[in-house]
């Protein structure tokens, strides 16, 4: 037991192997001072399962954020129910990418439900998840932007 290997020192969530939110909000920060430099937008879309008590839907998320998710764009497991993206476009391009993750979360869903032998499993429909988007303007001050977030997606 003495020889414990910690392979992510926390910077990966350990169900979904997402990165975790301080891994995200380091990322953030550079990206926030990169897209101010080069006066472009960047979003963050907060794509969640309601009230899930399903680690494995947590999981099917995930895989399916994973699937779409562009090489420059980057994610984390922000919540027990969800997950941040920052995508580097602007409010009206990630509004356009939300179909995309919710294609893919369904047929990743449907896809797991085809091959699943357990009953249970396959008379499930995918659960509802929830999108919202945010849209970071360059010149905003890094602080106010994350507690804009903080705001819009943690105070209902």
């Amino acid at each position: 037991m003495r020889k414990i290997e910690f392979r992510n020192n926390g910077s990966k969530d350990s169900l979904t192997g997402a990165p975790t939110t301080l891994i995200f909000l380091e990322s953030l920060e550079r990206e926030i001072a990169l897209r101010s430099r080069l006066k472009e937008p960047l979003s963050i879309i907060m794509v969640s399962i309601p009230r899930t008590r399903d680690d494995y839907e947590i999981f099917l998320l995930n895989q399916a954020i994973r699937l779409v998710l562009r090489k420059e764009d980057f994610y984390c497991r922000a919540s027990e129910d969800g997950f941040w993206l920052a995508l580097r476009t602007d409010e009206h391009g990630a509004n356009r990418a939300i179909p995309r993750f919710e294609a893919s979360f369904v047929n990743t869903f449907s896809q797991d439900l085809s091959k699943s032998r357990a009953q249970e499993r396959s008379t499930r429909q995918p659960p509802k998840i929830k999108i919202e988007c945010i849209e970071f303007k360059p010149g905003t001050p890094a602080h106010l932007w994350i507690k804009k977030i903080d705001e819009k997606f943690f105070s209902h």
